[in-house]
Parts: C-alpha cells; structure tokens; sequence
C-alpha cells in the first residue's frame, strides 16, 4: 500500500517542490518502480487480489435497469373524492348501544329520508346480525349483492379497496347475499362460498334467508347500494358498480 500511495504522488506531482526546497524525489520510491514513468502494470500489481469481482450477470441486469419497477394493481381514486376529515386515532365503538334516537320529523322505514328501521339477517355461521349493528359509525354502506349478477360481482371484487380508502374515517360497510347463484334464497353455505371467492376482510358479510332485504329495494334492480349517516338516516340509494359513484356518495355523507 505504501507503494500505490508513493507512485499516485508522483503521478498527481511528479514536479512539486520538495519539502527540502529541492525538486521531487523519486529516488523515494522502491527500485521495483516503472522507470519509463509508466504506472500502470505497477498499480495492477498492487491492487492486485484487493481489486472487486466483477457482479455476477444477474446483478448487473439490475444495475442496468432492465428490470421492470413493480406496479400497484389499485390506481386511486381521484383527489376529490379523498375523505377531508382526519382519520381517527382510536376506533370507534359500534353496537346497539349506540344507535341514536329518532329525530324530530323523522320515521323510521326503508325510504331515503328514513331512519333505517330494524333489520335482521344471518351471519356466515347462522348466528342473528342485526343491521343495528354498525350503530355508531360515521357513514354505513350496505350493498345488496346477487351473486349470478355481474355487477354485484363487481362491486364484491374493490369493496375491500373502499375499506381501505376510507381506513380510520369510521366507515361502516355491509354485504347482504340476497340471491345465491342459482338465483335461490342463500344458505350459510352460500355465505361461507361468497366469502372465500372474495376473501373479505373490510367487509361485513350477511346472507338474507327471509328475503327481508327486498323492503330497501325501490325497483327490481340488482346491485343496490344503500348509504346511511351517523343518525342512521337513509340519505341516498344507487344501482350502479361505478366505484367512483359509490365512493362520492360515502364522501358526501362524511363532509357533512
């Protein structure tokens, strides 16, 4: 090392003054030295087994670029459909204990303008669920789902997305399977079916053994959304798979 430190100096200063006053001096270096001034096999034979391996074909695929840059598969939505209020620090509780009071010149029912009057289904396992469940929460969306329709297999495919997007903003989100695929009353089977297909996670998942649901429906369309606020008022109704649609609508709910 010494060697390599004494041959780049009289490389880089081959005719600086000494520190005697006198000119450079190469009699410094060892007599091994290129005498023509030529450096190099000199340096090669110092660097010698220090130098690095060159990397391996595959890291250098990488170095060079060629390697493509992963994609997210959900693009989000746009900037204004974004929820404004901050999100929540701890989560709020939900349950029949918080269901808020009737207010003055409202009813209950199942039209828009209503307070959500009590509804019953049946969970995946058989045990009771009550709407009256998500009592407390800033915004509900209960969805309708068929599952021989396409749309409802739309909106089953990015509910999950939705829940993430409004992740701490106290959003409440129900699938009801209405229909089982061969267009019959669902069983917990069903249920159970429905819920591997989509592995739900930020989804609430019922079925409707009684065909109660059908006191929400205004037409005989599929694929029905159902948007409630915090004083569980029916505030809008939609038939659509339109993601942006359903989001706006929950967004709506939460800016008022």
């Amino acid at each position: 090392m010494a060697r390599l430190l004494a041959l780049l100096s009289v490389l880089l200063c081959g005719g600086c003054p000494a520190a005697d006053g006198g000119a450079g001096a190469p009699d410094a270096l060892d007599s091994s030295a290129t005498p023509d001034g030529d450096i190099s096999e000199s340096l090669d034979a110092e660097v010698g087994e220090d130098a690095p391996e060159e990397p391996p074909a595959d890291a250098q695929e990488v170095i060079g670029g060629d390697a493509e840059a992963p994609i997210d598969a959900l693009t989000p939505p746009p900037d204004a459909l974004r929820p404004t209020a901050d999100a929540e620090e701890d989560p709020v509780e939900w349950g029949l204990d918080q269901c808020p009071a009737t207010g003055e010149g409202i009813q209950q029912g199942f039209a828009v303008g209503d307070q959500l009057a009590p509804l019953t289904f049946s969970a995946c396992d058989g045990s009771s669920y009550a709407l009256d469940s998500t009592c407390g929460a800033s915004a509900t969306w209960l969805f309708m789902a068929h599952a021989w329709c396409g749309d409802c297999q739309e909106v089953a495919a990015f509910s999950d997305e939705i829940g993430a997007y409004f992740e701490g903003h106290d959003v409440a989100i129900v699938h009801v399977l209405v229909h089982s695929p061969l267009e019959a009353l669902p069983v917990e089977a069903d249920c159970a079916d429905w819920q591997t297909l989509w592995g739900f996670e930020k989804t609430a998942l019922v079925f409707d053994p009684w065909f109660a649901s059908v006191l929400l429906a205004d037409t005989g369309q599929t694929a029905q959304s159902v948007f409630l606020n915090a004083d569980r008022v029916i505030v809008d109704k939609l038939h659509t798979a339109d993601e942006a649609e359903i989001i706006g609508a929950i967004q709506q709910i939460l800016s008022h």
